[in-house]
């Protein structure tokens, strides 16, 4: 944002006029943290879904499931295996 010949009293000022400090000292810090919160959550319910679809969905020819097949099951046990292991 800019203001142009805007006079701001010295006691209403958060900062420095024209510097970071605030910004980089109190916003980004907090912002950085719910960010990062937000996409943990989201990779974890990924991770869930994908497991649900994995041991839910059957082929048709054999009835067996995706996670029958050891390739799929390597793929994504260790993604389970670290968010149980971060929720301890």
């Amino acid at each position: 944002m800019n203001a142009r010949d805007v006079r701001v009293p010295r006691s209403a000022m958060l900062g420095g006029d024209g510097k970071l400090g605030i910004m980089m000292g109190i916003v980004l810090p907090v912002f950085n943290v719910l960010t990062a919160t937000c996409v943990v959550g989201l990779i974890e319910a990924a991770v869930r879904k994908t497991a649900e679809h994995a041991s839910g969905t059957r082929h048709s020819d054999t009835g067996s499931t995706l996670a029958d097949l050891p390739t799929i099951r390597s793929y994504i046990a260790p993604a389970l295996a670290e968010g149980v292991k971060q929720s301890v």
